[in-house]
């Protein structure tokens, strides 16, 4: 299993442009990420204090994973956040070497925000 890790930087001062951006594009972006195969579960966030989003999709191998790096929508919104001053760090991938999750843990639907559980 692959975890892939993009990055950005914004100034905390649009913070609520940023976040406002994000929550938009969810309603596109979910469907479209879970219709890529090998894809296992993907969440976003975003810290007001350090002026950073993130997005950490997890795949079945890293072939499948890159499939994030031509997906149409995805690429869309990078440039709508570049345009108003997000710096992305180059995006990483890592081997998952282990990982924890809490049994019987409640987790919300695609609909509200986040994505499934990641499967064993």
């Amino acid at each position: 299993m692959r975890v892939r890790v993009s990055r950005g930087r914004f100034d905390t001062a649009h913070y609520d442009e940023v976040r406002a951006l994000l929550d938009a594009a969810r309603e596109e972006l979910i469907p479209a990420i879970e219709e890529l195969p090998g894809m296992i579960g993907c969440q976003v966030g975003v810290d007001r204090d350090s002026g950073t989003v993130i997005n950490l999709s997890f795949w079945e191998t890293e072939d499948q994973a890159r499939a994030m790096d031509t997906l149409a929508p995805l690429l869309t919104l990078r440039q709508v956040f570049t345009t108003r001053g997000v710096t992305f760090e180059p995006i990483v991938s890592y081997d998952v070497l282990w990982r924890i999750e809490r049994p019987g843990r409640a987790r919300r639907s695609s609909a509200q925000g986040l994505d499934r559980p990641v499967s064993p």
